[in-house]
């Protein structure tokens, strides 16, 4: 799949998020322009120093040089792979420091933070085009860690394509799993003596982001400007397979037996013939909710649907919850040729007494 096709699927997930959580993240926000009372807070000092700081460390290295090379080619995958890299590298170290210790401090004036990213901010085109920022953010609390891309800011249907813009740290008040959502644009402020400007937004009327950067790219207008923030779990691994293989399948159904959770959130990761260094993961960001049959609301089956190519065979990983279940490797033999079925069960016992069970039924597409 070329980078454009993997750029309009990612565009098609972007706008399915949306769609999912009841909002369109390219509508204009209900009620036009909103204006923003004020929040009388502010981003902690320590924090805005920490990542001029971080920020000029970064950006005299050869690794933000190499960004900025590939930047207006990369799609979302490329990007949250260097970003997450330079994040976790040692020019982010002490900002991450600084702010683990900042978000376990109930007493702090200001923003607390539960989340940062490492972004770019500017102008970003996938099939649509956003006027905001793009990168790749992790959540602070490392006995529960989460990382996702997130993409957001107001549609600019000007924007030329591509990834135009330079490099920010941003600081959340809230976890990745609550981030979504609509953001009122505050107020930007240019502190001469970091040699850094700082956007705020609001969400319901609190101080919810602060972006820091060198330059961040937002016209007169950003104040009480409505910008909507998106979080897509994409992983490190790729969600489409290349290359020529001998035989394909189609995951049909995944239905739910005996649950883990009452309502598990559940996605696949799989690979081809052994090769388990390049996992591929469905669907691209979250999972989806399955229940047991026993319940009144119970949704027990999703319709899976994603294509996997192989050689001789073919393994699947099914994640329920936080519990991943043992590996099923399927191969050619396990069908009586061509769209005929075969049906998978995953099931094993995480205690004495509770036990997970799910079945997967399998189309053999191309023989």
């Amino acid at each position: 799949m070329s980078a454009a096709q993997s750029d309009q699927r990612i565009a098609a997930d972007i706008a399915y998020v949306g769609e999912q959580r009841g909002v369109d993240p390219m509508a204009t926000r209900p009620g036009g322009r909103a204006p923003a009372a004020p929040s009388h807070k502010t981003l902690p000092p320590a924090l805005r120093k920490a990542a001029a700081e971080a920020l000029a460390a970064y950006k005299a290295s050869a690794e933000y040089a190499a960004l900025q090379a590939k930047l207006p080619t990369m799609n979302l995958l490329e990007l949250q792979s260097h970003l997450a890299h330079a994040l976790n590298g040692p020019h982010f170290a002490p900002l991450l420091e600084t702010s683990r210790t900042m978000s376990l401090d109930v007493d702090l004036e200001g923003l607390i933070p539960k989340a940062v990213s490492l972004g770019v901010s500017g102008q970003v085109v996938f099939g649509i085009g956003v006027s905001g920022s793009v990168g790749y953010i992790v959540d602070l609390n490392v006995s529960d860690f989460a990382s996702a891309i997130y993409v957001g800011g107001a549609v600019d249907v000007g924007a030329d394509g591509g990834i135009q813009g330079d490099a920010c740290v941003g600081f959340w008040t809230n976890t990745i799993e609550d981030m979504s959502g609509w953001y009122v644009g505050e107020e930007i402020d240019i502190d001469d003596a970091l040699g850094v400007m700082e956007a705020t937004y609001l969400k319901d009327e609190e101080l919810a982001l602060a972006f820091v950067g060198v330059t961040l790219g937002f016209d007169d207008g950003f104040e009480n400007s409505n910008y909507y923030f998106n979080n897509i779990a994409l992983g490190h691994a790729p969600i489409y397979q290349s290359g020529e293989f001998s035989h394909m399948v189609q995951l049909n159904s995944l239905s739910c037996e005996n649950s883990k959770d009452n309502w598990d959130t559940c996605y696949i990761e799989f690979y081809s013939d052994g090769d388990s260094s390049t996992l591929y993961r469905y669907p691209a960001w979250d999972g989806y909710q399955l229940s047991e049959s026993q319940r009144d609301d119970a949704i027990t089956s999703w319709g899976v649907g994603e294509i996997i190519k192989f050689n001789s065979n073919f393994s699947i990983k099914l994640h329920v919850g936080d519990h991943t279940m043992p590996t099923k490797t399927v191969s050619l033999s396990s069908f009586n040729g061509q769209y005929s079925t075969t049906s998978v069960t995953f099931d094993d016992k995480i205690d004495v007494v509770n036990e997970i069970k799910y079945s997967l039924g399998i189309e053999l597409l191309k023989a």
